[in-house]
């Protein structure tokens, strides 16, 4: 059984109206996500293997989460394509006074000529000189 919201400019009653404009929001940004009418992508774990269409100039910020307190870190699997350049890369903990703690890997490109780029990402620690992967983010870019 859903809410019982009442609007202020109707008399009705709809259950589950904050899922209905929630759902109708995430719609909206992807749409615009799609057609590239903002001046940054955004993507996270979720949109591992996604292929995004974006413009030259265009940012691409990838936020992802890590636990550097058990060696993990994300990098870029091999060398960063032509196509992009590598703003920067940093780290910022969940909660600043706890140790050992987990936090988000942001990683911020900017696109420079058009081309298609498969993006690798791996989130990997080194175990006995050898590095051990425990997740993979993949994206497409496709820069136009």
């Amino acid at each position: 059984m859903g809410l019982i919201l009442e609007t202020k400019h109707s008399n009705h009653y709809f259950p589950n109206e904050h899922i209905f404009w929630k759902k109708s929001l995430m719609v909206f940004l992807f749409c615009l996500k799609k057609v590239n009418l903002m001046d940054e992508v955004l993507l996270n774990l979720h949109d591992h293997n996604s292929e995004n269409t974006v413009g030259i100039g265009k940012n691409i910020r990838i936020v992802l989460p890590e636990n550097a307190s058990e060696g993990y870190s994300w990098q870029i699997d091999n060398k960063v394509p032509k196509e992009i350049e590598l703003l920067y890369s940093d780290f910022k903990m969940t909660y600043k006074k706890a140790l050992g703690g987990s936090g988000k890997r942001t990683v911020e490109f900017i696109t420079k000529q058009a081309g298609v780029v498969n993006l690798k990402l791996i989130h990997y620690k080194f175990h006995n000189a050898k590095p051990v992967i425990d997740y993979r983010f993949n994206t497409r870019l496709i820069i136009k």
